[in-house]
C-alpha cells in the first residue's frame, strides 16, 4: 500500500513565536538530602524569612535591552533540556547551592500578598509580555486565543474554563498568571507523570515549582510545608493530585495561605476528570468543590483538550465555576495526517514491514536504501502505542530485528532503564518507542513525527489526545492506526467488562451510572464509526467534540486525499470473515489489557498506579476500581456468611422451604442433600456466578447470564457429596470465569439438553449417576 499521497502534502511553516524555544539549562536537583536540608534551614532562618530574602538577587540596568532572568544564566550547566528527569520524590526539594543567585528576580512578583485590585490592562498586558520573554522564552504569545485567556485570568474578575488542543499551549495560561501577582497558585493534576515533567521545567526556568505526593519523604513534604508558612514564602506554584487536595494537611495549609492572603489561582488541569461525561472519570475529582468553601475568594482555572458540550457543562457545574470567562478553539490541526491501516489487508509485505517503511518515509522522504542501523540521531523521532506490556516488548524486538532503533517503555521496568529509554527518544537516538498509553503525558517534545496505535483505542476523547503529542512544533506528522478483525472483538469484549463493572456500582447514583455508561458507550461507538465510516477524520474527531466548524481537510486524512481508496478499503474490512475463535482467543490472550491499561500482575500494577496515577493511597484510578469489583465478587460468594443467623434456622430446620424468589432461580431448592450447604449458601453461588458473567459477557449475551450460572450451580450441586466438595467446585469455577475475563477471552458455556424440566428426585440423600445426567 502506498504512502506517497500523504507524505507529499505540504509541511507547515513553525510559527516564530513558542517553536523557537531558547536553549535551557537544568540546575542540579540531585544533591544529597542532608545537604538541601541545610541550606534551606540557612536560607529560611528557621522558618522566619526576611523581606530581604525576596529581594531580587540580580542588579537590573532600566535601560538594558534584556534583563537577567533565571534562565539566562551565563555559565550553563552539563545538563540539558533534554536531560533525565528527576524522579517524583525530588519534585518537593527546594533547589540547593546552585540556585542561591536565581531567587526571585524583577520578572516574577514576591509573595508578598495577593492585591486587592487588579493592575490596569495596558500593564498588565506591558507585565506578561515581559515575563513571557525573560521568563519562558517566547517573543509572542502562541495565538490570539492563547493571550486573550491569560489577560482574562490576570483581570481577576472571574473564573475561566480552557479547552484547548493537545499542544496549543494551556499550560502557560496559568503559569504566567501564577508569575506575575504576589501569591501561591495551587495547581490539581491527576498524573504523577504530568507533575514530574511541568514541575521539571519550570525549574529548569528558575521558577519556584514544588510537588507533594505521597512518594515523598517525610522531611521532604516538611520543607515544602515550612517553605509556605513563611512570611514571604518563596515557593510559586504548588503542584498536588485530586487525592491530596481532600487530604487534612494539605487543606489545613491552603486554609492558611487564604487566611494570610497568599492563594493566587487555583488550576484544575484535566478538568474532564470531574464529569461522568468524560473519558477518564475520577471519583476523587468530585471532591474538589469542597476546596471552594477553604478559599472562597481564590479565582479558579478548569483546562482540558477533551471536552464536547455535555462535559463542558457538566465541568463548570460540579466546579461550581459561576458564569465563567469560556475560552475555546477549534479541534483540527492542520499540520497532522490521520489514516487508518488493516492489517489483513496489507500486501506483499508484514503488517511490521508496512509500519518500518512508514516510519522510514516519514523520517527520510522517498529514500528507501537508507540503512537505519548506521543512524545515530535521528530527524525526529515518533511514538508506537500497544496495549499491553508484552506487545511493547515483542514490537521493540521486531523492531529491533528489521534494523529499526526501537525500544520499549512500560512501568514493568526500572525507574533507571525507563529513564535511560526516555532519554534517549528525547535526543532522537531512537527512531520510535513501544510504550503504552501512559508514556507521553506532559513530556514536552516538539519533533514527534508520528504517533500510531498498533491497536485500536476504545474511546475517540483518548485517541484524539494521544494522537495530539504528535507535532507540537506544527510541522507536518502523521497520526496513524493499525485495525484488525480480531481488535474489534477485543474491544467490545473490554468495554463490555467495562460497562458491566459500572453497572455493579453501588457507591455512584444511577444517574451517574447512566451518564457514565453513555459516554463510554459513546466513545466507543464514534471510535469504531472513525475506522469503519468512510468520511474525512478530522471531522469525525471534531463532530465528537461538539465541533461544528471544522470541515472537510481536503488533504490532510486518507479519506480527503483518495475517497475512492478509502472507500473500497473500508468495504473489505467490513466484508471480512469473522476471526476463528481459536485464533481471536490466542490474540485476546496476548493483547489483553494488563490491568486495563498500563501493566499485569500485583508489581505491575503497583509500580503503574504510583509512578502513574497513585499519588496517595486512598486515590481511584480506573485499574483500582477494576480490582475493587474484583475483590467484590469473592465478597458475594461469602453472602451467606453475613446472613449466619439464618443459615443456622436452615441448619436446624433443614425442611424448610424455599421462597417463590429462591424456588424460580435455583434448580432443586427444596433439596437438602448436602449437609451444610444451605439455600442462602446456594443463593450466594448463584450470584456470584452471574457477576462473574456480566463483567466476561458482551451485551447481547446477557439474557443468557440467569440461565447460564443456574445451570453451572445445578451442576455443582448435583454431583457434590459433602459441603467441602460443593465449595471447593464453586470456587474453581468462579476462579475460571474471572481468568478469562482477566485474559479478554469469551467464558465458554453451552446449554445442556433436558428430557425432563423435573430435577432429578433424591432418595435417603443421594441422587443415582442417571438422575445426575438427567
Amino acid at each position: 500500500m502506498d504512502d506517497v499521497v500523504m507524505l507529499s502534502s505540504d509541511d507547515e511553516k513553525p510559527s516564530s513565536s513558542q517553536n523557537s524555544r531558547p536553549s535551557v539549562t537544568v540546575s542540579s536537583t540531585a544533591k544529597k538530602q542532608a545537604k538541601m536540608l541545610d541550606y534551606y534551614s540557612s536560607k529560611t532562618g528557621g522558618g522566619t524569612t526576611k523581606a530581604k530574602q525576596a529581594t531580587p538577587s540580580a542588579t537590573v540596568k532600566t535601560n538594558s535591552k534584556s534583563r537577567k532572568c533565571p534562565n539566562e544564566s551565563s555559565t550553563p550547566n552539563e545538563e540539558t533540556l533534554n536531560s533525565k528527569q528527576p524522579s517524583t520524590s525530588q519534585l518537593g526539594k527546594v533547589k540547593d547551592e546552585s540556585d542561591k543567585e536565581q531567587t526571585l528576580t524583577p520578572c516574577i512578583a514576591p509573595n508578598t500578598g495577593i492585591m486587592k485590585s487588579p493592575l490596569p490592562s495596558e500593564e498588565i498586558e506591558e507585565k506578561a509580555k515581559n515575563i513571557l520573554k525573560k521568563v519562558f522564552g517566547f517573543s509572542s504569545f502562541r495565538n490570539i486565543h492563547q493571550r486573550k485567556a491569560i489577560l482574562a485570568i490576570l483581570k481577576r474578575d472571574n473564573d475561566v474554563y480552557i479547552s484547548f488542543p493537545t499542544g496549543a499551549g494551556k499550560s502557560l495560561c496559568y503559569q504566567l498568571p501564577a508569575l506575575l501577582y504576589g501569591g501561591i497558585t495551587i495547581v490539581v493534576s491527576p498524573l504523577i507523570a504530568l507533575i514530574v515533567d511541568q514541575v521539571t521545567a519550570l525549574q529548569q526556568k528558575g521558577i519556584r515549582a514544588v510537588a507533594i505526593n505521597s512518594k515523598m519523604t517525610a522531611d521532604e513534604k516538611r520543607i515544602v510545608h515550612e517553605d509556605l508558612r513563611q512570611t514571604i514564602p518563596t515557593i510559586k506554584l504548588l503542584y498536588i493530585t485530586p487525592e491530596g487536595a481532600s487530604s487534612d494537611p494539605i487543606q489545613r495549609l491552603l486554609e492558611s495561605l487564604n487566611k494570610r492572603n497568599l492563594l493566587n489561582y487555583i488550576v484544575i488541569d484535566e478538568a474532564h476528570c470531574v464529569t461522568h461525561w468524560g473519558h477518564d472519570f475520577r471519583p476523587d475529582y468530585l471532591r474538589l468543590r469542597s476546596l471552594r468553601k477553604i478559599a472562597p475568594q481564590a479565582f479558579w482555572i478548569a483546562l482540558t483538550a477533551t471536552a464536547g458540550n455535555q462535559a463542558e457543562d457538566d465541568i463548570q457545574k460540579q466546579l461550581e465555576m459561576v458564569k465563567p470567562r469560556i475560552f475555546k478553539t477549534g479541534t483540527y490541526r492542520s499540520n497532522l495526517y490521520y489514516d487508518v491501516q488493516i492489517k489483513e489487508l496489507i500486501q506483499g509485505q508484514t503488517p511490521e514491514q508496512h509500519l518500518i517503511r512508514f516510519i522510514t518515509r516519514i523520517l527520510f522522504g522517498k529514500n528507501d536504501d537508507v540503512d537505519l542501523s548506521e543512524i545515530k540521531t535521528f530527524p525526529g523521532s515518533g511514538i508506537i502505542y500497544c496495549r499491553t506490556r508484552d506487545e511493547c516488548e515483542q514490537m521493540a524486538s521486531v523492531l529491533a530485528k528489521l534494523e529499526m532503533k526501537a525500544l520499549p517503555y512500560h512501568a514493568g521496568l526500572s525507574n533507571k532503564v525507563r529513564d535511560d529509554v526516555q532519554d534517549k527518544w528525547m535526543r532522537n537516538e531512537l527512531a520510535a518507542i513501544t510504550a503504552t498509553i501512559a508514556f507521553g503525558m506532559g513530556i514536552d517534545k516538539p519533533d514527534v513525527r508520528f504517533v500510531i496505535h498498533w491497536t485500536c483505542p476504545s474511546n475517540m476523547a483518548a485517541y484524539y489526545q494521544e494522537s495530539g503529542r504528535a507535532g507540537r512544533d506544527k510541522k507536518r506528522s502523521f497520526c496513524r492506526i493499525y485495525h484488525s478483525k480480531s481488535d474489534s472483538g477485543i474491544l467490545k469484549l473490554l468495554i463490555s467488562r467495562e460497562l458491566g463493572q459500572i453497572r455493579n456500582k453501588s457507591n455512584i447514583s444511577e444517574k451517574a451510572r447512566d451518564d457514565q455508561m453513555k459516554a463510554i458507550t459513546r466513545g466507543f461507538e464514534k471510535m469504531m464509526g472513525y475506522i469503519e465510516l468512510p468520511k474525512c477524520r478530522h471531522v469525525a474527531m471534531a463532530q465528537f467534540f461538539s465541533d461544528n466548524e471544522t470541515k472537510e481537510c481536503k488533504k490532510n486524512c486518507d479519506y480527503c486525499a483518495d475517497p475512492k481508496k478509502t472507500s473500497n478499503l473500508t468495504d473489505k474490512f467490513l466484508t471480512l470473515s469473522s476471526t476463528a475463535q481459536a485464533s481471536t482467543s490466542r490474540v485476546m490472550r496476548n493483547s489483553a489489557v494488563d490491568s486495563d491499561l498500563y501493566g499485569g500482575g500485583k508489581r505491575g500494577y503497583k509500580e503503574d498506579n504510583d509512578d502513574i496515577y497513585g499519588s496517595f493511597e486512598d486515590g481511584k484510578s480506573r485499574m483500582e476500581r477494576e480490582q475493587k469489583e474484583e475483590r467484590c465478587q469473592l465478597i458475594a460468594s461469602e453472602l451467606a456468611k453475613r446472613h449466619k443467623p439464618n443459615v443456622n434456622a436452615e441448619r436446624n430446620n433443614p425442611s424448610q422451604s424455599p421462597t417463590n424468589e429462591q424456588a424460580s432461580k435455583l434448580v432443586g431448592a427444596s433439596m437438602t442433600r448436602i449437609p451444610n450447604v444451605t439455600i442462602t449458601r446456594r443463593m450466594g453461588v448463584l450470584t456470584t456466578f452471574e457477576t462473574a458473567l456480566k463483567s466476561n459477557w458482551l451485551d447481547e449475551k446477557h439474557q443468557l447470564i440467569p440461565t447460564a450460572a443456574k445451570e453451572m450451580e445445578w451442576e455443582i450441586y448435583s454431583s457434590s457429596k459433602y459441603a467441602t466438595n460443593y465449595n471447593h467446585k464453586a470456587a474453581s469455577k468462579h476462579s475460571e470465569i474471572q481468568k478469562k475475563t482477566k485474559e479478554s477471552v469469551e467464558f465458554e458455556w453451552k446449554p445442556k439438553e433436558r428430557t425432563s424440566t423435573v430435577p432429578p428426585q433424591v432418595q435417603d440423600g443421594f441422587v443415582t449417576a442417571a438422575q445426575m445426567v438427567a
